[in-house]
This record gives C-alpha cells, structure tokens and sequence, in this order.
C-alpha cells in the first residue's frame, strides 16, 4: 500500500498550524525516503528499499502526531 498521498495531504495539513521549517524539513525527508525507496528498488543502494519505507512511515507518524497536537491546542468556541 502506498502511504505518499496520504502524507503529501498531511504535511499540506500540517502547513495551517507549523512554521514553513517544518514543512520544509517533512517535505525534504519524505523525498529523500522516496529516492532511497527508489533507489532499493533498483539495485543501486543495498538498504535503500527499507530505509525508504522506513523514512514514509516515520513522516507519517510525525505529520500525525503534529496534527494531533494542534488539534489539542485548538480553542473551542
């Protein structure tokens, strides 16, 4: 299953709420998963495969968390 669009909306998300650093540094890291992914795929990094799919993950947990966060801070009118 392919979890890239689903993290692409989330960092989108996560815009309303964080800084342009943070959104930034998110966007960056899940390209650089992607190229590993990419990369594993085709033979041309040993770990790139895994590292890559770790790398996806690990954005959409942090994407999800920042959004839980905010979504605590939020005040209710």
């Amino acid at each position: 299953m392919e979890f890239v669009p689903l993290c692409l909306l989330l960092i989108y998300v996560v815009s309303d709420f964080y800084t342009f650093w943070y959104v930034a540094v998110l966007s960056l890291v899940l390209l650089l998963s992607r190229v590993l992914h990419a990369g594993g795929l085709l033979g041309f990094i040993p770990l790139g495969r895994t590292l890559g799919a770790s790398g996806t993950t690990l954005i959409l947990a942090i994407t999800s968390a920042m959004l839980i966060i905010s979504g605590i801070n939020l005040k209710q009118y």
